[in-house]
């Protein structure tokens, strides 16, 4: 099966890309929708792909206080890991970020893929940092 979310990183910030968002019969995907904050993978297993930089960034982010985070790396009760993040399918995330309470990184429990940034993440990426 191939991974449902990549992520990967570029200058400092950790892109996110949903593959395929269209498709919504993933196993543990639960898209951005009415009532929804975000996007959740249950399954990080076989479900997330990430690469050895975007763990090192990943490492990096801090726990805040609450139940949820800007992005969230935890555990299930089912003994599945769970990645989640607010906003839409493809998301650039700054170093500002906060996890939650319970966030950690589980790097052996995705899927290892090269860092190979999308090019409009980069152009973006380039683009703000111009300003």
């Amino acid at each position: 099966m191939n991974v449902k979310v990549k992520l990967t990183e570029y200058k400092d910030r950790l892109v996110i890309e949903t593959v395929d968002p269209e498709k919504e019969d993933y196993p543990g995907w639960t898209p951005i929708g009415p009532g929804r904050f975000g996007c959740v993978l249950a399954g990080t297993k076989t479900g997330l792909g990430a690469s050895e930089e975007a763990l090192a960034w990943l490492r990096g982010v801090k726990r805040g206080r609450d139940a949820i985070g800007d992005i969230d790396w935890f555990a299930c009760n089912d003994d599945r890991k769970a990645f989640a993040w607010f906003g839409g399918f493809f998301r650039i995330v700054g170093r500002d970020a906060e996890g939650s309470r319970s966030y950690a990184v589980f790097a052996d429990d995705c899927v290892s893929i090269p860092n190979d940034v999308p090019e409009g993440a980069r152009d973006a990426i380039d683009a703000k940092a111009e300003e």
